[in-house]
Order: structure tokens, then C-alpha cells, then sequence
């Protein structure tokens, strides 16, 4: 029987991202401290188009990395029903943006909100709408009253063989050599004592993302900035 649990994943992403090097590649190669931003609501190729136009003065205050947070704001192709509006970002739309930011010299790192974070106020987000079962508290909490965030299941393999599709499709339409992982605020998961018990007995699934890059998270990229 496996011993690596579920739970892993989490701790390998976290433990990975402490790891790493400041502004380290997958080659671990040196670069200079950070002086990052970190951006959301530019959930369209429009929105990172006239974001592209303010990269050179970004550039010259400094500025060398942009977290940009893409969560379901894409469209995406392995699982189209998990994009969120009418008119995200498209590959195209992430090429041209990474483009403008390798031209001034800016690392761009895309972030994806895992485990936590799939909802905010009254609206749940894509993977726990279009997929019921991969709420940790299914059925719970309607309108979401009574907790902070959503929180998918870290323990049910089919929501990191989904989640995992979402974050190459990111990965390679950015051409992003490091990836944020978010995973900051999970409370609901500390409290729900069937998934600690479970957690006790269940085996880790061998999915894992197929791109290569480095991973990051809301602790090491702010011990880094």
C-alpha cells in the first residue's frame, strides 16, 4: 500500500516554495532581489493589453516580477467549462503579455488559487459550481454565509487530476518558468475532522503537473519582496 497521503500535495507544494531560491528558475539560476506586484481583476486579453502599455514605466520604477492571478479566468481547452465569464484570457492573450514582459525585463509568475479561495462573498467559482463533489463541505454553508472562503477537497484525486490540467494550460500559455500556488487562508479544512481522519488512511494519487517550473507560495513570495 502507498503511505503518501493526499495531504502531501499540499505540503510538497508549500515545502517546495519555501525551498526555493530568491527569483530562483528551474535551473536555480541567481537574479535580484524582487520588487514585485502582485495583480488581479485583469481577467481579459483587452484587460492585459492595456496592462502591457504601463510595463515600460513599470519597468523603470524598478519593478521586475508581476504575480499576475489568473485562476479561471482563462480559456481553457482541456476543461472549457471552467472558465469564469464571458471573455477571459486566451493564449494568445498570455503570449503577447509574457512577450511585453520579457522585452522590460520583468518575470512574470501567473498564479492559480489552490485549496482554498474558490469563492468569494455569494458566488463560488467554476471547479466547485461545475463540480459539486470537489467541495470539502459539499452542501454546507449556503450563499456561503458562515465561512470565509470555499475550500476544495485535497483529499479526492479527481480534483488535482482537473486541477493539474488547469495549471499546465497556464503555465505554458504564459511560457512561465514559476507558478504561484496561492493556499493562504484555509480554515475550513483545519476544522473538518473527517478529512484529518481520513487523511490518516488514504494514499496520494501519482497525478502531478507535467510542466516543469517553480513553484511558489503567499509565504515565500512575501519573505521575498
Amino acid at each position: 500500500m502507498k503511505s503518501i497521503l493526499y495531504l502531501s500535495v499540499v505540503l510538497c507544494l508549500l515545502l517546495c516554495a519555501a525551498g526555493t531560491p530568491v527569483g530562483a528558475s528551474v535551473e536555480s539560476k541567481q537574479s535580484k532581489p524582487w520588487r514585485a506586484l502582485h495583480l488581479l481583476d485583469y481577467n481579459s486579453d483587452s484587460a492585459l493589453d492595456a496592462l502591457g502599455q504601463n510595463l515600460e514605466n513599470l519597468a523603470k520604477q524598478g519593478i521586475n516580477v508581476i504575480i499576475l492571478e489568473v485562476d479561471y479566468n482563462f480559456a481553457f481547452k482541456s476543461h472549457p467549462e471552467l472558465k469564469r465569464g464571458t471573455d477571459p484570457i486566451t493564449r494568445d492573450g498570455a503570449r503577447r503579455f509574457s512577450g511585453l514582459c520579457r522585452k522590460f525585463n520583468i518575470r512574470l509568475i501567473p498564479e492559480f488559487q489552490s485549496l482554498g479561495h474558490q469563492s468569494w462573498k455569494a458566488e463560488t467559482f467554476s471547479l466547485l459550481t461545475v463540480y459539486p463533489a470537489f467541495d470539502l463541505t459539499p452542501g454546507a454553508f449556503p450563499n456561503n454565509e458562515g465561512i470565509y472562503c470555499r475550500e476544495w477537497d485535497p483529499l479526492n484525486p479527481e480534483v488535482w487530476r482537473v486541477v493539474f490540467q488547469l495549471m499546465d494550460e497556464i503555465i505554458v500559455a504564459f511560457r512561465a518558468d514559476a507558478f504561484h500556488v496561492g493556499m493562504d487562508e484555509i480554515f475550513c479544512w483545519a476544522r473538518n475532522s473527517r478529512h484529518q481522519r481520513r487523511a490518516k488512511t488514504v494514499a496520494y494519487s501519482s497525478q502531478k503537473p507535467s510542466t516543469k517550473f517553480t513553484l511558489t507560495s503567499c509565504a515565500s513570495v512575501t519573505s521575498r519582496c
